[in-house]
């Protein structure tokens, strides 16, 4: 019942994204070309349409995450729950797994909340309002209880590259081997990229293999080589 009412509900929530248009001489050269010439799906009952994530990242969240099957999800950037819920929706048809996922805004949080309550997945997404953080060091340790750790990871939150580095400092030690890291605006924010270079330095040359989506605004997926360590590099000054 949760698939099949969320089908309906995107179904009649939707629209087409005429804002890329709009707004074409205020955004990066890279993502006018990218952009030009295609449209995309934005979704109405999550909020502003400006704001939320397409519907076609959503549908290519739900597919990674049916398709790899994780227990343990995080996300950063919860906003009004959008995302959320298509994690959580697939991660619903998978019978397993738990999605914890943070924003700062309060008010974003309680219209996820009332979002996850509507379709059914208060129990298997759990949203809590905070700085991410300041949050994550007790989350994680509390995901990550007895032999769980973090399995699929999406970070649409802060977009300053640094604290894309400063989040995977505190989640490193809670990944588990062959793990997921998504990262959306790829295309759109040049320091979400310089983030994700940044953060790679941080562990032993290719331990990831990556790709770049070309959604409406880039979503960047990382996967874990199982026959790599999963350890930041020590760094020596000479």
């Amino acid at each position: 019942m949760i698939f099949t009412d969320l089908i309906n509900y995107l179904e009649t929530h939707q629209t087409a994204e005429g804002w890329l248009h709009a707004h074409f001489g205020q955004i990066p050269p890279l993502w006018q070309k990218h952009v030009y010439g295609k449209q995309w799906t934005a979704m109405t009952g999550f909020g502003s349409p400006n704001q939320t994530a397409t519907l076609e990242d959503g549908w290519l969240l739900y597919s990674l995450v049916r398709a790899c099957k994780p227990k343990i999800c995080l996300e950063i950037g919860t906003a009004n729950g959008f995302t959320g819920i298509m994690i959580g929706a697939a991660l619903a048809q998978n019978h397993g797994g738990l999605l914890y996922t943070v924003d700062r805004d309060g008010g974003a949080i309680d219209r996820a909340r009332e979002n996850l309550f509507y379709f059914g997945l208060q129990h298997v997404v759990v949203a809590e309002c905070g700085d991410a953080l300041k949050v994550l060091p007790t989350c994680c340790k509390t995901l990550t209880d007895g032999d769980n750790k973090i399995d699929f990871f999406f970070e649409d939150g802060n977009h300053g590259s640094t604290a894309i580095v400063d989040e995977m400092r505190i989640i490193q030690p809670y990944l588990a081997k062959g793990c997921y890291l998504a990262f959306h605006d790829t295309l759109f924010d040049p320091n979400v990229m310089q983030g994700i270079d940044e953060m790679l330095e941080l562990f032993p040359p290719n331990v990831f293999e990556g790709i770049t989506y070309t959604t409406s605004r880039g979503l960047t997926v990382l996967h874990h080589k199982l026959s790599m360590p999963l350890l930041f590099e020590e760094k020596h000054n000479v």
